[in-house]
């Protein structure tokens, strides 16, 4: 069965979903643009390792019997000794950030003769966009090489929550977002900004000149990833929609779409 929605489903967001989506977007997106790429052009997925740190909704979600203490927060208080004379503070209870270690993939397109990286396709992940973490700065400076090289740069950002960082200061306000950084046109680059209730976009892959680009059908990517994944057995459209909180336009499209 296919996702209820147009284009991204926003219940794929849900911290426990999302990078096994991210991972299987990437292979998907492989397959596909293998199936399209002339000679000598091959894409294949990239594995790195970072430290990420989950707040504590991901902490519940991820390690549950440790997240749920067994009696809840209390504020500090002040108890009486048995002898009567001086006073303890009692702990609180709570939940810490959590550092754990993260695999994030992505996609190469890399010419094979001669052997060099052509496109560099990356899937946002939530660490990508948590805001003053490591894993953001060194994607940061990651995108920053990208920019500063002659490899097309190809940026996917499928996640409402975290920072995203701004392609330039007039971008329009959207959901989610692709972001394309052609090689021989910079500064300028593309931005494809994707309300909620709109169809995911066929996306460009530049190859070399005179190479026409491939054509990725993203929304066919992604619905291959929600059917091989079993998605509709596996997410409950009864629930609200993961975090953040949608505006009230976009809430009424929800409404309207799981109504039916």
């Amino acid at each position: 069965m296919p996702s209820p929605f147009p284009g991204m489903d926003p219940y794929l967001e849900d911290p426990s979903l999302f990078a096994g989506f991210h991972e299987g977007l990437a292979v998907e997106m492989r397959r596909r643009l293998n199936s399209l790429l002339p000679r000598p052009y091959a894409a294949d997925v990239g594995y790195r390792l970072v430290t990420d740190s989950m707040d504590d909704e991901e902490v519940r979600v991820f390690l549950p019997d440790v997240a749920v203490p067994r009696e809840p927060a209390s504020p500090l208080r002040e108890e009486r000794s048995a002898a009567g004379t001086g006073s303890r503070t009692a702990p609180v209870s709570l939940l810490m950030p959590l550092p754990v270690p993260a695999k994030q993939c992505y996609v190469e397109v890399r010419s094979l003769a001669p052997e060099r990286l052509v496109t560099a396709i990356e899937i946002v992940s939530r660490s990508n966009k948590r805001p003053g973490s490591e894993d953001q700065e060194a994607f940061a400076r990651k995108r920053l090489r990208y920019l500063a090289s002659t490899i097309h740069y190809l940026e996917i950002d499928l996640l409402r929550d975290g920072e995203r960082w701004p392609a330039a200061a007039d971008e329009p306000r959207a959901a989610y977002r692709v972001l394309l950084s052609r090689a021989d046109r910079r500064p300028r680059g593309e931005v494809w900004p994707i309300h909620l209730p709109d169809p995911l976009p066929e996306l460009p892959v530049p190859l070399l000149r005179p190479d026409a680009d491939a054509i990725l059908p993203l929304a066919a990517c992604m619905a291959s990833v929600y059917e091989d994944s079993a998605y509709s057995r596996r997410i409950d459209y009864r629930r609200p929609v993961p975090r953040p909180p949608l505006e009230e336009e976009a809430q009424r499209f929800v409404d309207r779409l799981l109504a039916r």
